[in-house]
């Protein structure tokens, strides 16, 4: 891993497929190591840079350099690019064909809607353990449930959790950002039925999102709370009387009335 003067440090990746070097040419670089080519444009700085070493996720280098500052870089992208063979451009080709639902007849250069089942890409991603290796978890992601995968790949965030965080605001964009995030959600439902303009839709809406209701306290108060906030004393007095039959012993309902 040649540089043009005296590297001072390096340091391997979490997962040892990669590594960065310190140099005294202003600049750190990121190599392959299977391959030992460099990844990417070097991380330039204004001095000698000291040493580096990768986040613990493997998706930031952070550099020291002499003239007293360190940097974070986001390394994701060059990762991406290192671990992309023509096996795995095949089939990304694939999902995107499908995702769009596109395809591109190689011998005329046409689009055609005749793309590949997603339930089979789904299958085929699933069944290769090193599939697409750096865009896995993001196929992997994107196939998985939308209603209970992590809000992007990566994230600590689940799509339940942070459509919980959301409905708990008293705001209206919130509660319209939950449904879209899960339109499944029978809480979110409810909250964006105030919105509705049509008497009977609403109503529809509202009975549709109190039948599909889980047994969870959590979801019973937050439900109370909107309904009240959209000043449906009625509707929110019957829920509440249906969680305490539910839920004699919980906290949660004690206190409203």
């Amino acid at each position: 891993l040649e540089h043009d003067e005296a590297v001072n440090g390096a340091a391997f990746s979490p997962d040892g497929r990669f590594v960065v070097t310190a140099c005294q040419d202003q600049t750190a670089r990121l190599w392959d190591v299977a391959t030992g080519k460099p990844l990417g444009k070097p991380l330039r700085h204004a001095e000698l840079v000291k040493s580096a070493a990768f986040s613990p996720d493997g998706r930031h280098v952070v550099t020291a350099c002499k003239d007293g500052t360190a940097q974070i870089w986001d390394v994701n992208y060059s990762r991406v690019i290192a671990a992309t063979d023509a096996q795995d451009r095949q089939m990304l080709a694939s999902v995107l064909e499908a995702i769009s639902e596109t395809r591109i007849d190689p011998e005329t250069d046409t689009a055609v809607r005749a793309p590949d089942d997603p339930h089979v890409l789904r299958g085929r991603v699933a069944s290769r353990a090193g599939a697409l290796r750096a865009y896995h978890d993001v196929l992997a992601w994107h196939f998985s449930d939308p209603t209970s995968r992590p809000v992007w790949p990566g994230s600590s965030h689940t799509v339940p959790r942070f459509v919980a965080t959301l409905l708990a605001m008293d705001q209206r964009w919130a509660w319209q950002a939950a449904y879209e995030l899960n339109p499944t959600d029978p809480v979110a439902l409810l909250a964006i039925a105030g919105d509705e303009k049509d008497p009977a839709r609403q109503h529809f809406q509202r009975q549709s999102a109190l039948k599909r209701l889980p047994d969870d306290v959590a979801a019973y108060a937050s439900a109370i709370s909107i309904l009240r906030k959209q000043k449906e004393e009625v509707l929110s007095t019957i829920l509440l009387e249906r969680a305490r039959a539910k839920f004699p012993e919980t906290r949660e309902l004690q206190g409203q009335r």
